[in-house]
């Protein structure tokens, strides 16, 4: 979770460790908290600990109108992928993956 100084929460999100994967899950930025960072240092965040246990590859399924998190997503690194584990296609689902340096 991100946190303003007066412990506002400001952003959040979990990743989710299956065998050969991580799920980003309910990543999340206040309105008024936006464009200044704070998904990118949570997405760092998920990313280093995703190391820590192991997992090279986040994945992540997100919704067609939600172009926003698709450009961040997207200059973060991550890139368009088919469905995995339980989803199926689906024409509102966004599926995207990012390989970790080892």
């Amino acid at each position: 979770m991100a946190r303003a100084r007066d412990g506002e929460a400001l952003g959040c999100a979990a990743i989710v460790r299956n065998p050969e994967y991580g799920e980003v899950k309910r990543m999340f930025v206040v309105p008024q908290a936006r464009s200044v960072g704070i998904g990118r240092a949570v997405l760092r965040f998920l990313e280093t600990e995703a190391c820590t246990r192991g997992c090279r590859k986040p994945m992540l399924e997100t919704g067609d109108r939600h172009q926003t998190a698709q450009r961040a997503y997207r200059a973060h690194g991550f890139r368009e992928r088919g469905p995995f584990r339980a989803y199926r296609p689906d024409p509102r689902s966004v599926f995207m993956e990012r390989e970790l340096a080892k």
